[in-house]
């Protein structure tokens, strides 16, 4: 047997043929070889054998007594578990008929007789090693389609994991988020109700009230306000610091008061058109809230107390800066900047 990169001793022949020499002949050829022979002398009986033994290689008579080779090799080709068996068919016709005939049933080769031992062994070397590429060849198919299932299952589960994770990631922020606000909620209505405007209100108003404001962030050195611009908001300082300051007759800022935590700035504004009396920069990063004019306005047609309440305010500090004052009249607008509980600006 020539060499081939497959083991191919004890390889499982089967031979089925009615004549005694032929099947002497090629037993001895094949267990030369190094095959494991097996034989039948009739299709029928082949045809169980090969049913129950499932040979590697079968060599199959075409003229044979009771069912001839085509018809043994139909019925094996349409069992599963011998379909894929190679049939080399023994013949002494030498008619292309036959010969396609063979391969039209399922026949894989022809040995045509007298045989040639060095061809028989040869034409089933080729077989038997083409068989065991093609199975080799599913076989790696098959580990391959195994290994891409398990990688596949691998990823699906990575990739579920991960969006498990993501999922908890989102949540935890989502309940860090939901904290930070009403962190920052109680804290907003800690201040205002410490604030002189509003700190007659009751929770219920405040929390109407933080629905109308707007959170704002102003950087230490910005300005938020500008003297002479139209008034149209007023602001609670929640920390940081603010600085007053009015520009003289000569164009000079001059700083007039600092405001911290708790103060308002431009109470005026929701009231009135008027424009600022002063400018307003940060000290230092502070944190605010606004109340626009829409705002106030929409609060107020709940509350209108609101309104008596800024009066009042304002009133009151106009009374602190007379009763400070020795140089201003007692007729004094409420236009000027006063700065002694927070600064209408």
């Amino acid at each position: 047997m020539a060499e081939t990169e497959f083991d191919l001793r004890d390889s499982r022949i089967l031979v089925i043929d009615d004549e005694p020499d032929n099947l002497d002949l090629l037993c001895r050829a094949l267990e030369s070889a190094h095959y494991a022979v097996q034989i039948a002398t009739s299709g029928e009986k082949g045809f169980a054998l090969a049913m129950q033994s499932h040979p590697d290689l079968m060599l199959l008579d075409v003229i044979m007594s009771g069912i001839d080779g085509y018809v043994t090799c139909r019925r094996l080709k349409a069992q599963e578990i011998t379909q894929d068996i190679p049939v080399i068919f023994l013949t002494g016709l030498d008619t292309a008929s036959g010969v396609v005939e063979g391969f039209r049933t399922g026949g894989v080769d022809y040995v045509h007789k007298p045989f040639q031992k060095e061809e028989v062994l040869i034409r089933v070397q080729t077989h038997l090693e083409r068989a065991q590429l093609i199975k080799a060849s599913a076989q790696k198919r098959q580990a391959l389609s195994e290994l891409n299932a398990a990688l596949e299952e691998k990823v699906a589960q990575r990739t579920q994991a991960l969006q498990t994770k993501f999922e908890e990631l989102e949540k935890r922020d989502q309940t860090a988020q939901h904290l930070l606000g009403v962190f920052k909620l109680h804290q907003t209505l800690k201040v205002l109700a410490a604030t002189p405007l509003f700190q007659s209100l009751d929770e219920t108003m405040l929390r109407d009230l933080t629905s109308e404001l707007d959170s704002v962030f102003l950087p230490g050195g910005e300005r938020l306000i500008q003297q002479g611009d139209v008034a149209d908001a007023l602001y609670v300082i929640l920390n940081g610091r603010l600085r007053v300051v009015v520009e003289q007759a000569d164009g000079q800022e001059t700083a007039v008061a600092e405001l911290g935590q708790g103060e308002c700035v431009g109470e005026m504004a929701v009231l009135t058109e008027e424009t600022r009396s002063a400018s307003i920069d940060a000290i230092r990063d502070s944190n605010l809230v606004k109340l626009s004019k829409d705002g106030f306005n929409r609060f107020k047609q709940h509350n209108p107390q609101i309104v008596e309440l800024i009066i009042q305010l304002l009133i009151q500090r106009i009374h602190n800066q007379n009763q400070q004052s020795t140089t201003r009249k007692a007729n004094t607008g409420i236009s000027v900047a006063l700065f002694a509980s927070g600064s209408d600006v």
